[in-house]
């Protein structure tokens, strides 16, 4: 079933790659706002993560570069949770969340879709974590199954968007994805 993701996720255009890598963020956002204390760096990361997804319009995403960058990526890695100093379950939730994001940045310098499989695997080894330290679970099987299944559906709310994404498109897109938002 992995595969079949990856298989989905190679065959679509890269600003709806990049839009699927930025959903993955999205949906364990509330991660970084658990774990920063520092309000004007999850504020700078939210305004970041918001920015990211309002390149993916077809127009936008044309200069994307341009507009996201190079520096940020350095920035956001500088601010990675170290999971050897903090080990708690709330620092590697917002590590993950941290990582896929640089995913994110890496995929706008180098349109490796490697980097956007990442960002999957990154929200499916949260899910892992979150069963098995959260959720206190024998195995985490079950909600992994649950979240590739989920990661379909998105993939298919992407495929199934206008070739010529627009504003209105992310938004109406953004309120659908709430529902799959980590707590």
């Amino acid at each position: 079933m992995r595969d079949n993701l990856y298989d989905v996720i190679d065959k679509l255009p890269s600003n709806k790659q990049l839009l699927f890598g930025i959903s993955c963020v999205y949906r364990m956002e509330t991660y970084l706002h658990k774990y920063f204390v520092n309000k004007e760096l999850t504020s700078f990361l939210i305004r970041l993560i918001d920015d990211i997804f309002f390149q993916c319009t077809s127009e936008r995403f044309k200069n994307i570069a341009d507009t996201i960058s190079l520096d940020k990526e350095k920035h956001i890695e500088e601010y990675i949770p170290d999971t050897d100093d903090d080990g708690s379950c709330v620092a590697v939730l917002a590590q993950n969340a941290m990582i896929a994001l640089s995913y994110c940045l890496n995929f706008i310098n180098e349109e490796d879709v490697t980097a956007i499989e990442y960002c999957s695997k990154k929200m499916i080894e949260t899910v892992d974590i979150y069963a098995l330290s959260v959720l206190q679970q024998d195995s985490s099987d079950n909600l992994i199954s649950q979240e590739t299944a989920i990661q379909l559906r998105i993939l298919n709310m992407i495929k199934n968007m206008n070739y010529h994404i627009n504003d209105n498109d992310i938004n109406g897109y953004r309120k659908q994805l709430e529902q799959y938002k980590m707590t």
